[in-house]
């Protein structure tokens, strides 16, 4: 998921409230007062179930939760797969074989030239208490030796979206300003040639703002610390870094030569006591090339319908560059390919949808929406005209050990609606199941940056915002996240197969009528 577009807290609408409207409704669904959910085992047939929303007989779309973790397994074995490198090449390849397997019609890598970075030499951090030699503090002398903390990339250090590249050597001596949490301009002003040290708790503007002002200022570069995500949870007694991305159109020219990175707690408290509060140093190497554009991969297969309106589910499939990913968003990566396998199935068993489905997999997510933004681009007059239905899975995974909530919503209120019977149904037929997964509803407008609005944060956005002639329709599930989000700790360890067919059931099930009766 991308992280540089703020958060929005979602305005519940009980699915109680809904289901008390549908029983007024034929047909009577009867006395459902949750709104938790258990997928089974292993829910892999397709189950009938009854009438959807008054048109005909509809089955629950099946889930092999096996091979959506075989899938998930294959891609997270690629190592972080970065929009641009040959990682996300592979990753595309192996989705683009899986579409083929199912037995789409057509399945197409496309790629978008888009403005991204690539990091061209292993970073490097380090931290030194000088030894007694004047002329070369941080060098041996004698039997005295300085002590040098080299910091380790990713686990301790991470680069965030676009940073820049310089060279600070131990021998400069270059000063820290403590900015704290970024709202004092006379801080930004002191710390021009010096680097900034910027505290996350609380922090004003995001890193978008952050690297504006360090831009503005003439900072040598700048470092985040975080003492306010994941603290204890991934390694006890810190906060590891994160990679968080930049909006790149909010600058006139992307800054080439201000490292930006995140440090983690323990290293920041570090800085800020014997650095800005003493006479330690820090050295830095940081090569990234951050000024031009690269072939970001878009996967796309597609059921030909007996007409030319389309429903699209999606997924990103880049990471981040520092992890592999395995929630974000492999999970919503192999979400999607096992519902192409579900809906090839049906095409050789019902025959030809009534609507044209596809299965997408974005690239340059994690950087600002990229690939998704690059294809409703190129195809937004189509799409205006024909799109019925875009259907989004980023993180749409729950860590049962953590929490069990699970969000599905969406702006357009009768699909709402019919999402919430299906639910329902599903609830009705499953009444054992309703013990796990708390699972909510809600219906969201179609006012960019409303607190009741579908937010811009994910691949759902340019389908909801960018279409000409008012907003798309679509649907959006969100997991209850990960305390790995966004580190190197994102690995399969804590997958949880089961989660991911709570929402491709609800959603594939929906789909599954409105594309086949």
């Amino acid at each position: 998921m991308m992280t540089e577009t703020a958060e929005v807290t979602l305005t519940e609408v009980t699915l109680n409230e809904r289901l008390a409207d549908l029983a007024t409704r034929p047909p009577v669904i009867g006395a459902v007062a949750v709104v938790i959910l258990l997928i089974g085992a292993q829910a892999t047939g397709l189950a009938p179930w009854g009438p959807l929303f008054g048109q005909g007989e509809a089955e629950l779309i099946g889930f092999d939760q096996a091979r959506a973790r075989g899938v998930a397994e294959e891609l997270v074995a690629l190592g972080p797969r970065l929009s641009g490198s040959e990682a996300e090449s592979q990753g595309a390849q192996i989705i683009a074989g899986h579409l083929e397997s199912a037995g789409f019609d057509e399945v197409e890598i496309l790629e978008f030239s888009v403005p991204m970075f690539e990091i061209t030499r292993e970073p490097l951090l380090e931290f030194c208490r000088p030894g007694i030699n004047p002329f070369n503090a941080c060098g041996p002398f004698l039997n005295t030796q300085p002590d040098i903390i080299l910091f380790n990339h990713t686990r301790e250090f991470v680069l965030q979206g676009y940073s820049g590249t310089r060279v600070i050597t131990f021998d400069q001596n270059v000063p820290v300003v403590d900015l704290g949490n970024g709202s004092d301009d006379v801080l930004w002003q002191d710390a021009e040639n010096s680097i900034g040290l910027l505290w996350s708790a609380g922090s004003v503007g995001g890193n978008t703002i952050a690297f504006l002002n360090a831009q503005a200022n003439g900072l040598l570069a700048l470092i985040v610390v975080n003492d306010a995500l994941n603290c204890d949870q991934v390694v006890e007694g810190d906060c590891i870094p994160i990679f968080k991305t930049i909006d790149v159109t909010q600058f006139t020219s992307i800054p080439s030569d201000i490292p930006f990175m995140m440090v983690s707690r323990s290293v920041g408290e570090l800085i800020q006591e014997e650095v800005v509060g003493g006479d330690a140093r820090l050295q830095m190497d940081i090569e990234v090339d951050n000024t031009n554009s690269r072939n970001i991969k878009v996967v796309c297969g597609t059921i030909i319908g007996k007409d030319e309106t389309e429903i699209i589910l999606g997924a990103h499939h880049d990471t981040v560059y520092n992890g592999p990913g395995a929630v974000d968003d492999t999970s919503g990566t192999s979400t999607v390919v096992e519902l192409g396998y579900q809906f090839g199935a049906l095409y050789q068993e019902i025959g030809q949808p009534d609507h044209t489905l596809k299965i997408c997999t974005w690239g340059g997510e994690e950087e600002g929406l990229h690939g998704s933004k690059a294809y409703v681009a190129s195809r937004s007059d189509e799409l205006s005209s024909r799109l019925q239905l875009y259907a989004n899975f980023d993180m749409n995974h729950v860590d049962l050990e953590r929490g069990d909530s699970m969000t599905l919503f969406g702006n357009d209120a009768e699909t709402v609606a019919q999402i919430e019977e299906v639910l329902a149904r599903f609830i009705e037929a499953n009444p054992s199941v309703a013990q796990r997964y708390n699972v909510s509803v809600q219906a969201k407008n179609s006012i960019m940056d409303d607190p009741n609005g579908m937010p811009y944060n994910s691949d759902h956005g340019p389908f909801v915002y960018d279409l000409p002639g008012g907003a798309g329709n679509a649907v959006v599930c969100y997991g209850s996240g990960s305390w790995e989000y966004h580190t190197f700790a994102d690995d399969m360890s804590r997958f949880n197969e089961e989660s991911l067919s709570v929402s491709a059931i609800v959603y594939g099930t929906h789909v599954r009528q409105l594309a086949w009766g």
